[in-house]
C-alpha cells in the first residue's frame, strides 16, 4: 500500500468479526485475534493506529458481553486503536463499555441504512448525544463523524450533525432551524419557518432509535402484513407541504426550493398511501370487499 500511495497515513481499517460471530466465546481467542491483527499492522508501520467500527457490538450484542469486548479491545495498547461508535445517535456502545474500555472513539451518526429515500432524523438526540458522550465518566471520545449508507437526502440533519464538532453544549433547535431555513432560501419567510418547524418536531425528531425509515408500503413488494414505521402524525407533513407551497409565492424560485418542495410532496404522497394501506389491511382482515376496493 505504501508503495502505491506513499507514506500518507498511520491509520488502518480492519473490521474484524463485523456481522460475523466468532466460533467461540473464549476471551483468550478474541484477544489473540485482535492482538494478531494489531501486530500485523505494526510490522508494516510501527506507528500504525487500528481504526475499527464498533457495529459488531450492536449487531450481535447477545454474543459480545462486556468481558468479551474488553478482552478484544485491550489486546492493542490504549491509544493505538480508534473505535467508530457507528450508530451512536440510536445505539451507542461507549456508555455500556466504559468508554470502549479506554480506547479512543468517535461518536458517529449513521442515520441512513441502505441508501433509502424519505424524511427522517433525530435532531434532539444529535443535539445532546455528542455532548453527553464528551461528558461521560472517563470519556475517551475524540470527535464526531458521519457514517451513512446513503447521502443526498435530509440535508438539514447532516448540516446540523457537522456543526456538533464545534459545540460543547446543546443549542436552541428552534433558533437553529429557523436560521437554517433563512440561509437555505436566502430570505426570511414566515411560511417556510412554519413548514420546517412542523417537520423539526415530527418527522425529523424520532424519539427512539428503532426506526426502519424509508420502507414505505408504496415502494415495497406487495404484501398484506407489512408494518410501516410511521412515528409522527401525517398531518404534520401535509401542514408543512401547504406552508412551503405558500412560501413559493414570495421566496426566490431557487433550484433548492424546488427540490425541497418536490421532496416534501413525495413524502406527503407516501404517507397518504400509508393511511390507505392501513385501511386496506383492516378491510382484508375482516373480509370487507367494499372497503378493500
Amino acid at each position: 500500500m505504501q508503495a502505491e500511495y506513499g507514506s500518507v497515513t498511520h491509520f488502518y481499517n480492519a473490521d474484524t468479526f463485523n456481522e460475523q460471530r466468532p466460533n467461540t466465546s473464549s476471551p483468550d481467542f478474541v484477544r489473540e485475534v485482535a492482538n494478531a491483527t494489531y501486530r500485523g499492522m505494526i510490522q508494516a508501520d510501527s506507528e500504525a493506529i487500528w481504526v475499527m467500527q464498533g457495529w459488531l457490538f450492536v449487531y450481535d450484542s447477545d454474543f459480545w458481553t462486556p468481558a468479551l469486548i474488553e478482552a478484544f479491545l485491550t489486546a492493542a495498547p490504549l491509544g493505538r486503536m480508534i473505535l467508530l461508535d457507528l450508530d451512536a445517535d440510536s445505539y451507542p456502545v461507549y456508555n455500556n463499555t466504559q468508554s470502549f474500555f479506554g480506547q479512543p472513539f468517535i461518536w458517529c451518526m449513521l442515520h441512513n441504512y441502505g441508501a433509502v429515500e424519505g424524511l427522517y432524523g433525530r435532531l434532539s438526540e444529535v443535539n445532546r448525544g455528542p455532548v453527553w458522550a464528551r461528558n461521560f465518566s472517563q470519556s475517551t471520545m475524540i470527535g464526531v463523524g458521519l457514517s451513512p449508507e446513503g447521502i443526498e437526502q435530509n440535508e438539514i440533519i447532516y448540516e446540523f450533525m457537522n456543526e456538533m464538532s464545534w459545540r460543547t453544549t446543546p443549542t436552541d433547535l428552534n433558533f437553529w432551524v429557523a436560521d437554517f431555513v433563512d440561509r437555505r432560501y436566502g430570505a426570511v419567510n414566515a411560511e417556510a419557518h412554519l413548514a420546517f418547524r412542523s417537520l423539526q418536531t415530527s418527522v425529523w425528531d424520532r424519539p427512539t432509535g428503532d426506526a426502519n425509515q424509508g420502507h414505505y408500503a408504496l415502494t415495497r413488494r406487495p404484501r398484506l402484513d407489512l408494518v410501516e414505521p410511521i412515528w409522527y402524525d401525517p398531518s404534520d407533513v401535509y401542514f408543512a407541504l401547504e406552508h412551503l407551497l405558500n412560501a413559493t409565492q414570495t421566496l426566490p424560485q431557487s433550484p433548492i426550493l424546488m427540490y425541497d418542495l418536490t421532496d416534501l410532496g413525495r413524502q406527503a404522497l407516501q404517507v397518504a398511501f400509508h393511511t390507505v394501506y392501513g385501511t386496506f389491511q383492516e378491510a382484508v382482515k375482516v373480509q370487507n370487499l367494499k372497503n378493500a376496493t
